[in-house]
């Protein structure tokens, strides 16, 4: 009986390249911290100015761009910012995960 080793020139058997970044897969895994699911299945750190981005971006387009500059609508945003977060922080004071349902 006679074997013949088998020799394959499979590129594919190289090693995985890590697909995320060290420190954003840190951030998101650090004990304490707030993340966030997002719509597509990834998690990321919790972040208070996407928040007020995106509230201030629904004030504008209600009320149109020549509210940009308006000080109410900021001192609004930054109010419910505060309460958004403050809500958040006490339902999960040792960190946890939030779905983007839950923010908006």
């Amino acid at each position: 009986m006679q074997t013949t080793p088998s020799h394959t020139d499979d590129k594919s058997t190289s090693s995985p390249k890590p697909s995320a970044n060290p420190e954003n897969t840190l951030n998101v895994t650090a004990p304490g911290q707030l993340r966030v699911i997002k719509r597509n299945g990834t998690v990321v750190p919790f972040t208070v100015d996407k928040i007020a981005i995106a509230m201030t971006k629904a004030f504008l387009a209600v009320e149109g761009g020549t509210a940009a500059a308006s000080s109410r609508i900021h001192e609004t945003v930054d109010q419910l910012t505060h309460q958004i977060t403050a809500t958040f922080k006490r339902r999960m004071p040792s960190g946890g995960t939030i779905h983007i349902e839950e923010i908006q």
